[in-house]
């Protein structure tokens, strides 16, 4: 096993500690805890027996998908080296109580993680820590009767009670209550996220301040160490398991007084049983909290967005919440041509109830008529006897085919669904479209359909008293069930705005898009073929650059320089840059501005919007400082840009960001990739240039 594939495990889990990311951190939260030596290198030996432990049963890989692994035996070692003896007799219990807490945090896990999709946290280290106590009381002779802190732990105590008492909860946690330790923790938490600094400030204020109520002694209540549960529940339920909002830091304020009663509980049970207190509070408020939130369907928890840090996770719930809607049921459309939105989801007819996730289709004119003449035939409707295609890949479930059509104006009550398909898609739903006309329906129950394939033709059967196509979604095939919500993945609306993942209002025009085979092979990237690049700036050479399309363990392809990765998907309609991981700098940040979505068709009026991060805008502590303050609005700061088609393969773009105006230029290649991409602003003017096979250096 290589050094180095353990080694970053074991920085991660000391930032994680305190709910933080990344092994520059976990480095310098080691650094801290060794300045109290006695419980720093306790903790650290207590985590190399897990990882051996670990290896031994087969079981190293495990590091990488979680930390809990490492901080909780690091943490119950920390704790065995400040209270146990220094001395040989104490080395094999600290290195039995790492196997023990690797043991226990594999079991709980399962009970957790699997089963109820809930994290680990530090209960491990509450367990084993307070088993190892009872070893403690049983033994006496294993115990520090009197231990003496290192002098320099001792600066800060001259500082204001309150303050004092806040870096002392800090630097408690490793077990070193210290303001010292504390003053450097903190420094490190605002140096990684903005809001958890103000959520530890928070969480702090609101426990000590609330018990101070209750017990009125400043003392009691803002000198306690163990006040460090009231910082994590509030990090925790403010900033790491919800995505940051107002309703988050309300949720973090009332997690914190709701652990108060659990708090004192704990130290009661203490006195009683010698059964330490620890972390039970933060672990038992945040897995109740997390565990009602989750089955309740909260919005804004971060299970699928967490990116990090709480500033990196908001900028990944605006822009991506906004680029790429979370739902599962998209579909495309049924009809081919240009048709209007007469009945949206809730609409004011027949779409209320069980059916008010529907959508009705019809065609109408320049005058905006349904039909050309008196209106009085089914012919005279313009959406009479138009094609209707399967808008999902899947089975036939269920048809009515025989059910004759209505005449204009008049209705069938009693089969309001008349001549009808039922689909059933393997992501988990099914489609139903309705009001064929008789006898027009080609497939049958069984059969399997791809999108696209021709399904029948419109009718004006059953409760229909025009020419329409009726689509819904559900999860049953009850016809009566009840709809669900769904999105159409890819249409014109309005005649000149492409959208996509979007349901367009009531009564605007929306068109099917058919995608272009010339486009769609520019952007059809093979796994392994390279592209390079020579960068100006200014219009003066700066560099070269190669990007090789790759893809990662889960099957998702990107370009990368071998440091960065911008993640791509092509779609049957669209190409889309949808993600990305800059190490360092790299112009592939300004490819994914110039063109962050393309529509695989060419028509010269339509344009599209598109959401972009920030990050990639503004730089590092503008965008830092602009997502804490929109952490209490997420409207603010957003940042999108519009592009268009303004020759058959050059697409151009325009983003405004705070009075900066950036404009951007694609030119695709003949046969595949970028040919030239530009980006102007007052600041920067970058031109990427692709090279030839033959001027390859």
């Amino acid at each position: 096993m290589k050094v180095s594939k353990i080694f970053l495990p074991v920085l991660k889990s000391y930032a994680e500690v305190y709910l933080l990311d990344g092994p520059f951190l976990g480095f310098m939260l080691l650094a801290c805890s060794l300045l109290n030596p006695r419980a720093g290198l306790a903790g650290l030996f207590c985590v190399l027996s897990s990882v051996l432990f670990a290896r031994l049963i087969n079981l190293s890989n495990i590091f990488d998908s979680s930390s809990a692994y490492l901080y909780n035996p690091l943490l119950v070692g920390m704790y065995l080296g400040e209270v146990f003896k220094s001395g040989l007799f104490s080395l094999p219990l600290i290195f039995l109580a790492g196997i023990l807490s690797f043991l226990a945090t594999y079991a709980l896990s399962g009970i957790l993680a699997v089963r109820h999709k809930l994290p680990v946290l530090s209960l491990p280290f509450v367990v084993v820590g307070g088993l190892m106590c009872q070893l403690g009381i049983r033994y006496p002779s294993l115990v520090e009767q009197a231990i003496q802190s290192p002098q320099y732990l001792t600066w800060g105590s001259d500082l204001p009670l309150v303050i004092r008492g806040f870096f002392t909860a800090l630097g408690g946690l490793f077990f070193s209550p210290s303001p010292a330790i504390g003053c450097l923790i903190f420094l490190l938490i605002f140096i990684h996220s903005r809001i958890l600094a103000f959520l530890a400030v928070t969480g702090y204020f609101t426990g000590s301040g609330m018990e101070y109520l209750l017990n009125g002694s400043l003392n009691d209540s803002f000198l306690d160490f163990y006040a460090f549960n009231y910082i994590l529940i509030a990090m925790a339920i403010g900033g790491i398991f919800l995505v940051p909002s107002i309703t988050s830091y309300l949720l973090a304020v009332f997690a914190v007084l709701v652990s108060i009663p659990i708090y004192e509980s704990a130290r009661l049970f203490y006195l009683a049983s010698g059964f330490p207190v620890f972390t039970l509070p933060f672990n038992a408020t945040v897995l109740i909290f997390l565990y009602t939130l989750g089955y309740s369907g909260f919005k804004y928890l971060s299970t699928l967005y967490y990116s990090g840090s709480p500033e990196r996770t908001l900028s990944y719930y605006i822009t991506y919440g906004k680029r790429f809607p979370r739902h599962w049921r998209v579909i495309s459309l049924p009809v081919l041509g240009k048709w209007t939105i007469w009945q949206s989801f809730d609409g004011e007819w027949t779409h209320q109830g069980m059916l008010k996730n529907s959508i009705d289709l019809v065609i109408r004119d320049e005058r905006g008529t349904t039909f050309s003449g008196l209106g009085t035939a089914l012919s005279d409707f313009y959406a009479y006897r138009k094609p209707i295609y399967a808008p999902v890949r899947g089975k036939v479930v269920s048809i009515v085919k025989d059910i004759p059509d209505n005449s204009p104006a008049i209705v069938d009550s009693e089969r309001s669904y008349g001549n009808f398909v039922q689909l059933y898609d393997e992501r988990g739903f099914y489609v139903l479209i309705a009001h064929f006309a008789s006898g027009s329906i080609l497939v049958e129950p069984g059969d399997w359909v791809e999108v696209g394939n021709l399904l029948g033709f419109c009718g004006n059967s059953g409760y229909s008293p025009q020419p329409h196509v009726h689509i819904q979604a559900q999860l049953t095939p009850d016809l009566f069930s009840g709809t669900a919500s769904f999105l159409f993945d890819a249409f014109i609306g309005n005649n000149t705005v492409f959208r996509d993942n979007a349901i367009p209002p009531e009564r605007s025009d929306i068109e099917s898009v058919i995608a272009e085979k010339n486009l769609s092979q520019k952007v059809n990237f093979i796994l392994g073929k390279s592209f390079i690049y020579q960068v100006n700036e200014k219009g003066k050479p700066s560099r070269i650059e190669k990007y090789t399309v790759r893809m990662d363990e889960a099957g998702a392809t990107y370009l990368t320089d071998e440091k960065n990765r911008l993640y791509f998907v092509l779609r049957e309609r669209i190409f889309i840059f949808y993600n990305y991981f800059f190490k360092s700098e790299s112009s592939l940040k300004f490819l994914f501005l110039a063109l962050p979505k393309l529509p695989l068709f060419y028509r010269p009026e339509v344009s599209w919007q598109d959401h972009l991060p920030l990050e990639l805008v503004a730089g590092k502590l503008t965008s830092g400082i602009c997502r804490a303050i929109s952490s209490l609005n997420h409207e603010l700061f957003e940042i999108s840009g519009t592009y268009t088609f303004n020759a058959p393969f050059s697409i151009k773009g325009n983003i405004a960001f705070q009075g900066r105006k950036i404009q951007t230029q694609v030119l695709l290649d003949d046969r595949c990739g970028f040919k030239k991409v530009v980006f102007m602003d007052g600041r920067k003017e970058l031109e990427m240039l692709l090279r030839k096979p033959g001027e390859e250096v």
